[in-house]
């Protein structure tokens, strides 16, 4: 018995893996990898190995509770293109993440640039999972 049948869940774990992926290029050195760890003051090298496995671990979880509560919110506004998904996604991100994280961003006094990395990263994340919600469901 499904306690969520509105939810389309291959759409849910595409998008999540979606995210995490994106990830991986994103903070990739030759993509911002390097002008995220300059401005965090870091070197490769800094990152500890072990653990590093709960880091991506706990990621992916994060990612795909991000797509489920998305295409919860994608399903209660009929966003049912990727057309729509994609500007829910973006609204969400823009919306919740991106004001969120200035906020702290603000008060730890961390630099624009790196917020730009971080929030443009999760910003891009919400468009492509909306995107993908929105054509598959």
């Amino acid at each position: 018995m499904n306690p969520f049948p509105e939810i389309n869940f291959v759409a849910v774990l595409s998008a999540g893996l979606a995210y995490f992926f994106l990830g991986a290029v994103w903070y990739a050195p030759p993509v911002l990898g390097n002008a995220w760890m300059q401005e965090l003051k870091i070197k490769p090298g800094d990152i500890k190995k072990e653990k590093m496995a709960s880091c991506l671990g706990g990621s992916l979880c994060a990612g795909l509770l991000a797509a489920f509560v998305l295409a919860a919110i994608l399903r209660a506004s009929n966003a049912a293109t990727a057309c729509l998904g994609g500007t829910g996604g973006l609204l969400a991100g823009v919306g919740f993440v991106g004001t969120t994280m200035l906020t702290n961003y603000l008060y730890e006094d961390r630099s624009f640039k790196l917020f730009w990395i971080n929030a443009g990263y999760h910003i891009a994340a919400f468009v492509l999972m909306g995107s993908i919600i929105g054509a598959i469901q």
